[in-house]
């Protein structure tokens, strides 16, 4: 037990070393992609063709009977801008901070009900959010006395929910499945921008807007258990408009999964999925996604299992600036219940070259460092 502690140190330390991510929490682009919604897939890399059935229909095969799922959490983003001071000779003798922000959000992040019959047909509601578009970024303006001159209050609200049906059918027993999910997306934008001169012959600047959204899809899957210890995943899910502007898409998305069950002593399974998003069909100005998942389950006792994961993900807003994360976590199963935990941490440094597309407050800046703690809990009941 001893040597089992031991290594799960060495490991967070090691990929501790490790953490970069690029969240920008105040982009103007078309939100931030939830990703893993349980606490289970949140610990394992992000995974979701594996795991989740709102991305993988067919899935509601592989749990025969009924289920529910709950889940919440917590989202900790940081922020700090930079800008590079130099002498009078023009010699960098260092950065300033020029803003600094920490703030958490709280959040539901999936309600799920499912029935698998003994007829090898499976039915489901999943209510989760897809995209997040909350931010807050305050800034003060000061002159090179550091005398206040002015602030700047920007900030995003809202969220884009998924209200999705699923259906899925067992082609052939215990080998084959197939599911389909029906998409209905709806939500909500807000935006506010504040900037308040401390001198009085300036006109303060205040700017907002609302706006609703909502659209539909579908959702192609599939599930293969094709030899005893490996599972193969896949789905296909459609464009959809979910707004009047340009940036008010849910990009084509597809891609694949395996699951391993190593023949071992010591009870484990390993999951890999990767992703694509057509984000450059959404806009111009926006690159394709690429995204691959990593995660491991170690069985530590019956009941309790421990989990770790890494996740690379490209950002539409550029392909300079890659997500590389972390997440862990544990679960625990007793009599019908479920308890999971998941923590995905990231953190990343780039300079304001780096941004593709125009960014607010952006002016001087030379570099910035973004972080984000995403904490989710999930409780499952099957009987």
């Amino acid at each position: 037990m001893n040597n089992k502690l031991l290594f799960i140190f060495s490991f967070l330390i090691l990929f501790f070393s490790f953490l970069y991510s690029y969240t920008l929490p105040e982009s103007s682009a078309s939100g931030e992609s939830m990703g893993a919604v349980t606490g289970k897939y949140t610990a394992l890399g992000g995974s979701t063709i594996m795991g989740e059935a709102w991305s993988n229909p067919a899935l509601l095969i592989k749990n025969p009977g009924f289920k529910i799922v709950i889940g919440g959490g917590f989202i900790k983003s940081g922020e700090r801008r930079k800008k590079s001071i130099f002498d009078s000779f023009d010699n960098r003798i260092g950065d300033v901070t020029v803003a600094d922000n920490s703030f958490v959000f709280c959040e539901p992040t999936y309600v799920s009900a499912s029935y698998t019959s003994k007829y090898s047909l499976g039915f489901d509601v999943n209510i989760l959010p897809i995209l997040n578009y909350d931010y807050r970024y305050y800034k003060e303006v000061r002159d090179d006395f550091y005398i206040l001159k002015e602030t700047v209050l920007d900030e995003g609200k809202g969220k884009l929910y998924l209200l999705n049906l699923g259906i899925a059918y067992e082609l052939l027993k215990e080998k084959l499945s197939f599911g389909i999910g029906f998409n209905l997306y709806t939500g909500k934008r807000e935006y506010e921008y504040i900037r308040d001169y401390v001198d009085p012959s300036k006109t303060d600047i205040s700017e907002d807007f609302s706006r609703n959204l909502g659209g539909n899809g579908v959702t192609f899957g599939l599930h293969a258990h094709p030899l005893t210890r490996i599972r193969l995943g896949g789905f296909v899910s459609t464009k959809a408009t979910i707004g009047d502007y340009a940036e008010d898409y849910i990009p084509l998305r597809m891609g694949g999964g395996i699951t391993i069950v190593p023949p071992n002593t010591f009870p484990a399974l390993f999951i890999i999925d990767g992703a694509y998003e057509r984000w450059n069909e959404v806009n111009d100005n926006y690159e394709d996604v690429v995204k691959l998942h990593l995660g491991v389950e170690h069985a530590f006792s019956p009941g309790l299992n421990g989990r770790f994961g890494f996740g690379y993900e490209t950002s539409y807003l550029s392909r300079n600036m890659p997500k590389v994360y972390f997440t862990f976590g544990f679960g625990f199963e007793k009599g019908g219940y479920a308890f999971d935990t998941g923590v995905k941490v990231c953190r990343f440094d780039f300079s304001g070259d780096d941004v593709a597309i125009e960014q607010r407050d952006m002016e001087g800046v030379t570099r910035v460092e973004e972080s984000l703690i995403k904490l989710i809990f999930s409780v499952t009941y099957r009987r």
